[in-house]
């Protein structure tokens, strides 16, 4: 199965939790998973649930390096979905 319930694909970001304009507050401080205020394990775990077998990815904003980055963006989701589920086996393309 390649996604569960409609779902393409899975953006793993952190944040802050906020009260009004959620969208507003992603845009503008996202965050790696593990830096900000939201469960992103519990989401893995969530969206896990579902069957849900699909590409999961994270966005690169804000580093003065690039490649330093992608290299923190592919720790703090390898470190977010070990915890999520240590069965967990994923690609990176």
């Amino acid at each position: 199965m390649r996604s569960a319930a409609g779902t393409a694909a899975v953006q793993l970001n952190d944040g802050p939790l906020v009260d009004g304009d959620f969208l507003k507050h992603a845009r503008a401080q996202r965050k790696l998973p593990g830096e900000g205020e939201l469960d992103v394990v519990g989401l893995i775990r969530a969206v896990q649930a579902t069957g849900y077998s699909g590409p999961y990815c994270v966005e690169v904003e804000g580093a003065a390096d690039f490649e330093q980055g992608v290299v923190a963006a592919l720790g703090a989701s390898l470190l977010a979905a070990q915890q999520a589920d240590p069965k967990i086996q994923l690609a990176f393309d």
